[in-house]
């Protein structure tokens, strides 16, 4: 039994806190936005502007209405593992000892340590033994724990998810909920738990009142984010009645100060959404498989999976789940961790429950947290293309990053493994991350890589291993000589057959190039031929691109011939479905051998059905030139340089018509103009030039333009 003057002790410290934050916390709260989708990539949010994914292991949801429960150790422990989520109850659906074979159960409080937001009357005769609830009046003790959790865990970082209501499983549950007409007076509520859900029943008004009241008193706080129901499609949840929710959730906000995150809980495992309700921000699901996350990038919302289970008690299956998930292009991930009890609030008791716990379990959350947040969230999206293969056998492999730039790569299965990846042209270097503890298992020294195929040898491991993989762009090109790489200009320049036409959109500009649109079969072809000279390094750069209902695969064959062929690759692009427009952008060298080359981009896709092969922004890059020095100067005469420091002048016998012109730098490798002259016959030039730092030391040297 809970020792009666500790709980009484930490009622009184909560409610001191909560009193406490009424005079002080509307500074801390209104200071600062409250999170939000990231405004540049709704796909992840934004909190004290910083863009953030949101990563918990939370106990069984009754943190706030189980008097018994200390949430102060409870919070402390999901700071120290570098946790920022939590995810809470609101009262109007609670458990009974036992339910779900869960031991020691915080949603399922003793009836003189439940607290609900509805005041307790009188009148005897509630199911549980107590006095029944009054729905028309507020219970003030429970708003001032609710405030002092939420304030508590602010000041920690943590955001709260708040779940209005719940799906009620069956009759025994229904039985102990204080919307059953028996725990009340008010009379509503005789059409039972099947519907007590309805756009129609009695008890819309008063569920209705619950999300204002919580609107209300939680407004000024920039931790919170509302979920209207958990699991509604295991119960009998009307979605006209949801909407409704949604909608004077909405309501409410709009004439208070802050507007919140909303989520909806729409699926376990995964499903496409179709039509969201426009004021909803998070799609969250349970138990969720990785396609919940990838083929719902389409949405530019946030996709959660916030809840997990049923998958035993070691931390394997959560951790896969887990990294799998916001690999996949996940912004949520809350464990159930039910390692956190009454009797030990700091997560560290031992219990037979449906699921996992623990520190250990909490440590490699957090471990996956960091390594989200090292990546540019703004800018990276799934790559189910990075990875071509050496994926041990019965294993699996997920990457997200920023093509080029920078990769989150995670591979379970096996025990060392040869990644074989897709990447573009760059100088890569990278590390293997163990993902129990964060530590660096192995490095991947620079290497610079002309684009394509790169195999990559994993550490030994156990279980799982994540890879962190940066890219630093090629030099900065030259001139660029494809002619119309955007089709702006239609089909000027290129050669063209078969199926392909232009569309309007792209990466560059307002059109692109669109292979086997309306399902037609992959016989397009595009051509061009660009000026090149032998022995010289060039840069190929492009954009490919699908559209998708489906996930399915495009595939592209690149060719560069001259002599002979330069380069040959097939690019492999997998659609994320749902209508989704996904670009990649490519980048490889080859060597000209001739005084041309041709560029052929050619569809090879097995399969058009919902889906299309793009292309844009067709790039040839020379080496640079030196600032456009020509490499020889042979036409110039013998320089002389005139004058006092801070006022020159650099003679230059000219011995043949052009525009010549003056470069200065004070580091010989970045250079500026600083005069040009244009002569019609040969002669002397004279450069004259001032300078502000007449002590400073600076070079000088002449070109021309013919």
């Amino acid at each position: 039994m809970k020792n009666p003057s500790r709980s009484n002790t930490n009622l009184h410290r909560t409610l001191l806190v909560a009193a406490l934050f009424l005079i002080v916390s509307g500074a801390r709260s209104i200071a600062q936005d409250p999170i939000r989708l990231h405004p540049d990539s709704p796909r992840y949010f934004n909190f004290h502007q910083k863009p953030v994914v949101l990563v918990g292991s939370s106990e069984h949801y009754g943190a706030l209405i189980n008097l018994d429960f200390d949430y102060i150790p409870y919070l402390d422990e999901v700071r120290s593992r570098g946790l920022n989520l939590i995810r809470i109850f609101s009262g109007t659906y609670r458990e009974a000892t036992g339910s779900f074979g869960i031991q020691d159960n915080t949603l399922a409080p003793p009836t003189a340590r439940f607290i609900a937001p509805w005041k307790r009357t009188a009148t005897a005769g509630a199911a549980d033994g107590g006095t029944k609830f009054d729905l028309s009046q507020w219970d003030p003790a429970y708003f001032n724990r609710l405030r002092s959790l939420v304030s508590e865990a602010g000041s920690r970082g943590i955001i709260v998810e708040l779940t209005f209501y719940s799906a009620i499983y069956d009759d025994n549950l229904w039985k102990l909920s204080p919307m059953n007409s028996a725990n009340h007076i008010n009379g509503v509520g005789s059409g039972g738990r099947i519907n007590c859900y309805s756009s129609t029943s009695d008890l819309l008004a008063y569920q209705k009142s619950l999300v204002r009241k919580c609107a209300t008193e939680l407004n000024a706080y920039d931790n919170v984010i509302y979920e209207t129901c958990n699991e509604p499609y295991n119960g009998s949840v009307s979605s006209a009645w949801e909407n409704q929710i949604i909608d004077e959730l909405t309501a409410t906000e709009a004439s208070l100060p802050v507007r919140h995150l909303i989520a909806r809980n729409v699926a376990n495992y995964q499903g496409v959404i179709s039509n969201p309700h426009p004021a909803v921000s998070i799609l969250n699901f349970h138990y969720a498989y990785p396609e919940a996350a990838s083929q719902n990038q389409g949405l530019n919302r946030a996709i959660g999976d916030d809840e997990t289970g049923f998958a035993g008690q070691t931390d394997f299956p959560y951790r896969r789940e887990a990294w799998e998930f916001m690999m996949s292009g996940g912004a949520l991930f809350d464990h159930l961790d039910f390692s956190f009890t009454t009797a030990r609030e700091d997560g560290m008791a031992l219990q037979s429950a449906p699921g996992g716990g623990g520190p250990a379990i909490r440590r490699q959350l957090g471990v996956l947290r960091r390594f989200m947040e090292n990546l540019p969230l703004v800018q990276i999206a799934p790559q189910p293309d990075l990875v071509a293969g050496g994926i041990p056998s019965g294993g699996a492999a997920r990457a997200i990053g920023l093509p080029g730039k920078k990769y989150g790569v995670y591979l379970r299965g096996g025990s060392q493994a040869n990644l074989i990846l897709n990447l573009p042209a760059a100088t890569y270097q990278g590390d293997w991350i163990d993902t129990k503890t964060g530590a660096v298992a192995g490095s991947i020294a620079a290497f610079s890589h002309a684009g394509g195929q790169r195999t990559l040898a994993s550490p030994i491991y156990q279980e799982d291993i994540a890879l962190r993989l940066t890219g630093e762009a090629p030099p900065a090109p030259g001139p660029q000589l494809a002619v119309n790489g955007s089709f702006e200009l239609n089909y000027t320049a290129w050669n063209a057959s078969g199926n392909q036409a232009i569309l309007t959109g792209g990466t560059d500009g307002t059109k692109a190039l669109v292979f086997n649109g309306a399902n037609q079969v992959h016989t397009g072809v595009v051509s061009q031929t660009v000026p090149t000279r032998s022995g010289v390094t060039y840069t190929l750069a492009f954009d490919v691109g699908v559209l998708s209902y489906n996930t399915n695969q495009q595939q592209l064959q690149i060719t560069v011939t001259g002599n002979g062929t330069l380069l040959s690759h097939q690019i492999v692009i997998t659609g994320l479905g749902n209508g989704t427009v996904r670009w990649v952008p490519q980048v490889f060298t080859f060597v000209a051998d001739s005084d041309s080359t041709l560029l052929t981009f050619k569809d090879r896709s097995t399969t058009t059905q919902s889906i299309d092969l793009l292309l844009d922004h067709v790039r040839v890059y020379a080496p640079p030139t030196d600032n456009g020095l020509p490499p020889e100067t042979t036409v110039l005469g013998p320089a002389t340089l005139l004058g006092i420091p801070g006022s020159i002048v650099v003679q230059i016998a000219a011995t043949q018509p052009g525009t010549y012109f003056l470069q200065r730098s004070v580091d010989l490798i970045t250079w500026e103009t600083v005069g040009e002259i244009t002569i019609t016959q040969a002669g002397t030039i004279d450069f004259p030039h001032s300078e502000s730092q007449p002590n400073a030391m600076s070079f000088y040297r002449i070109g021309l333009r013919q």
